[in-house]
């Protein structure tokens, strides 16, 4: 009823306004001032809507396009018919010479008054609306937020210490802090893990990574942050959590080097209970640091097995260790980021933040532009987009509810579309349809820790690899996992002196258990290897 109103509203006073004009106009001395004086007037009313013509018949606008059409359509008949009376003569002059400017004016001014006042009750009408939204993203949010921890089980503040201590060590330490990023960012060389250096380095955090390895046994973490707006929700331990993940492999492979295999194993399984931690705040952020995390520690004991046969004793870290689903992590963060985009539409309609502050730059639309069309887009937009927001992020979590082979199938059929109409849900949703990947990637490198300990564990004691990874059943594993990328057990192959277990990886490929990178393309295959040597 209101669009409706909007709609004839806006057309007459158009209409209006265009004859008013086209009767000054044939008030000029001349033919040619008159026809000069109309076309100029024509030209400033038609031209806003042969520019929203284009746009539709460019499909800019979605599938709202129909009335925008019908309203330029019926504006340009009106202003051809209008043009036409006008400047038909009548007892030797044009007609339009004869019509009352005063009441032209005046019922254009009546139909803009009347347009604006429908324009403002539909805007007011949006915001009501928005009510109801942000209870619904409060209820969502409290839904995804696990239930609080007692402090005493709470492993925050003491990451919080370690965290704040290995910084404060960052910049201070005497080596300096771009061979620290170095030893920390990079796979070390075997020359860096028997410096004097490194181990001076490590002697002095020592104390730290002993207090990380107390924090990740703990039961449970939970940082306190500042939830008055879940958008822009700040999360500086994240971060720090990687560095300390860097700093516990570093001190792992340093162990490795000088046969401290089972110290590399300890450090190995903290790192993967450190990721558990960080995957408990629900949020995409910290579920993707956390798989990265999980990456880490792969890699550590990575090169743990690789230098030979493990004693039974030092899978012991690996045996307790929490079960964690990355996909499920994903899942509830994804339900979370759905509450914080939501929170985000009603922040960005009420006037609380600006398109600048949704994209996080400095150099996007100027506030005062976006206070000037932020009204359009409430009226015309926000329900279509907000409706596309929910349906893409529900997409999103329902695809991860599915193994990954069943994700990328499902992508490849259900392509979310992105136009004009829906540019607030284009800006909050890029890379959300890319999440399963690195979740698979994690859940795998969990699993193969797993089996790799068990492999290495089998060996220890029935000195020789098993022919198949069956054998390990029930002694040294419960079960053979089911390989993530495509819901298969986790295979085995020999390779030199030893054996490696892996998955399949991203691109779906049984490559044997090679890992090698080609080009800039990702690694073959997810291994770890057991006694083949570095």
């Amino acid at each position: 009823m209101g669009y409706g109103m909007l709609w004839l509203a806006t057309l007459a006073a158009a209409l209006a306004l265009g004859a008013a004009l086209l009767a000054t106009a044939t008030r000029r001395a001349t033919v040619l001032k008159q026809r000069l004086t109309a076309a100029a007037c024509m030209a400033g009313i038609l031209l806003p809507g042969a520019t929203l013509l284009l746009a539709g018949f460019a499909s800019l606008l979605g599938n709202g396009i129909a009335p925008l059409l019908a309203w330029v359509l019926a504006l340009g008949t009106g202003i051809a018919a209008t043009v036409w009376r006008a400047f038909r003569i009548r007892g030797g002059e044009p007609a339009g010479r004869a019509w009352s400017r005063s009441w032209l004016f005046s019922g254009f001014a009546v139909f803009a008054a009347l347009s604006a006042m429908t324009f403002w009750t539909l805007d007011r009408a949006v915001l009501d609306r928005l009510h109801a939204v942000r209870m619904e993203a409060g209820a969502m949010a409290l839904a995804a937020t696990a239930p609080r921890i007692p402090d005493h089980q709470n492993a925050a503040p003491l990451y919080q210490e370690a965290f704040e201590s290995l910084d404060a060590f960052k910049r201070r330490s005497p080596v300096g802090e771009k061979q620290l990023g170095e030893w920390l960012g990079e796979t070390p060389t075997d020359a860096d893990l028997r410096s004097e250096a490194m181990a001076g380095a490590l002697a002095q955090v020592a104390g730290d990574l002993a207090l990380l390895r107390r924090a990740a046994a703990m039961p449970g973490c939970h940082f306190e942050h500042n939830t008055g707006s879940l958008y822009a929700i700040m999360l500086p331990e994240l971060s720090a959590f990687r560095n300390a993940a860097r700093w516990m492999a570093l001190e792992g492979r340093h162990a490795a080097a000088h046969g401290d295999a089972a110290a590399a194993i300890r450090n190995a399984a903290a790192i993967s209970r450190m990721a558990g931690h960080c995957a408990q705040e629900p949020f995409v952020i910290s579920g993707l640091v956390a798989a990265a995390m999980e990456g880490i520690s792969a890699g550590l004991l990575d090169a743990a097995l690789a230098s030979g046969p493990v004693q039974p004793p030092n899978a012991g870290p690996w045996a307790d260790l929490p079960p964690v689903s990355y996909r499920m992590v994903l899942q509830r963060a994804l339900r979370m980021e759905m509450a914080a985009g939501l929170e985000g539409f009603c922040q960005l309609a009420d006037g609380s933040l600006d398109l600048r502050g949704l994209t996080g730059q400095t150099n996007g639309p100027h506030s005062l532009i976006s206070r000037v069309a932020m009204p359009f887009w409430r009226v015309f937009f926000l329900e279509t987009d907000l409706a596309f927001y929910r349906h893409a992020q529900q997409e999103y979590v329902n695809r991860l509810s599915k193994p990954y082979a069943r994700q990328v199938e499902q992508k490849d059929r259900t392509e979310l579309p992105r136009d004009a109409a829906h540019v607030i849900s284009a800006l909050m949703l890029p890379a959300l349809d890319r999440i399963g990947e690195p979740a698979a990637r994690a859940d795998a490198h969990r699993r193969l820790a797993r089996l790799a300990v068990a492999v290495a564990a089998y060996r220890a004691a029935e000195g020789a690899y098993p022919a198949r990874l069956e054998d390990l059943a029930p002694k040294y594993a419960e079960r053979i996992p089911l390989d993530p990328f495509d819901d298969r057990p986790l295979r085995m192959a020999a390779k030199g002196k030893g054996v490696v277990v892996y998955s399949i990886g991203p691109d779906r490929k049984d490559d044997g258990g090679t890992a090698e990178q080609k080009d800039a393309s990702p690694p073959a295959d997810l291994v770890l290897r057991i006694g083949t040597g570095l």
